[in-house]
């Protein structure tokens, strides 16, 4: 393990990529998953407590995701960023890459599965590193602002 490390270190340097974005990039991948943990639980718990059916429970269950996604992000991905923005700005922001996310997710969904004919649950996982892509740059570089060392 220490030396597939040391490998994948040596390429990211290669790369111009520093040990910082790599533990950046791992915080980023760990907070996706607990978005994706928060949106299902939500939505398993209105679905056994409320009766207003998927479609809303599904906006509120993604909007729990997504306020724990700008909370986790801010606090511990890009903790070590200058707050040039204010909250309500930085929020806005968010909320803007992430509609920017879902637009350019939509149309490559549709791409994929409609007009090439890919099967679409392999399409939905090229779809989730699109958007995981566009999400972490735009966070990174801004919504968030730059590092304190920059």
């Amino acid at each position: 393990m220490k030396d597939m490390m040391k490998k994948i270190s040596a390429i990211m340097s290669k790369a111009g990529i520093s040990r910082e974005e790599i533990l950046r990039l791992l915080k980023f991948a760990v907070i996706g998953v607990s978005n994706t943990l928060v949106d299902y639980l939500v939505f398993f718990l209105l679905n056994n407590i409320l009766l207003t059916g998927y479609g809303v429970n599904q906006a509120i269950s993604y909007t729990c995701g997504m306020l724990n996604s700008f909370v986790l992000n801010r606090r511990w991905t890009f903790s070590d960023f200058r707050r040039n923005r204010k909250l309500p700005e930085q929020f806005l922001l968010f909320m803007a890459i992430n509609g920017i996310s879902l637009a350019v997710t939509v149309g490559a969904m549709a791409m994929l599965a409609y007009t090439l004919g890919m099967n679409v649950y392999i399409a939905k996982a090229l779809v989730i590193l699109i958007a995981q892509a566009i999400n972490f740059l735009g966070y990174r570089l801004w919504v968030f602002g730059k590092p304190n060392n920059a």
